[in-house]
């Protein structure tokens, strides 16, 4: 059994293609084969919203429209650290992508079609917080058409 949590957040960075389908932006260290989200810890005295907008242009090279509340939340056992993590989660609404991002000799990102994404996500509790993203978007960050 895990002796320490930590706390995380992280985004889920979406857009919509020329066809107005959902897709999800997942990235993964170089070395692994999991597919995740842009997050890390969080440090004392920063906001979960502030460390999943900064973790997702460190790790993704992107930003966007943050979700103003998280959408929700999963767990996993860290081995390495003998610890559980408890990932808070934000929807981002990408509106720019970097072609050069800090962590960009670490870490690969690859837009996904949202049904790819829920299948190829590593971990079983982000799979099942990816598949409520398109109700999540509807209920967090609505579509403004000006």
């Amino acid at each position: 059994m895990s002796s320490e949590i930590y706390a995380q957040a992280g985004a889920i960075p979406y857009r919509h293609d020329s066809n107005g389908r959902l897709e999800i932006l997942l990235i993964r260290r170089i070395d692994k084969e999991r597919w995740g989200i842009p997050k890390g810890l969080i440090d004392p005295g920063v906001s979960p919203r502030e460390t999943a907008r900064a973790e997702a242009i460190e790790e993704a090279g992107v930003a966007g429209v943050l979700s103003e509340q998280p959408v929700g939340f999963f767990s996993f056992n860290k081995k390495e650290w003998d610890a559980m993590v408890h990932v808070t989660v934000f929807l981002l609404r990408v509106t720019e992508i970097q072609p050069e991002y800090p962590e960009q000799y670490r870490r690969e990102r690859e837009w996904f079609a949202f049904n790819t994404a829920v299948e190829v996500a590593g971990r079983k509790g982000l799979r099942e917080l990816l598949l409520d993203v398109p109700k999540l978007i509807k209920e967090h960050l609505p579509e403004t058409h000006e």
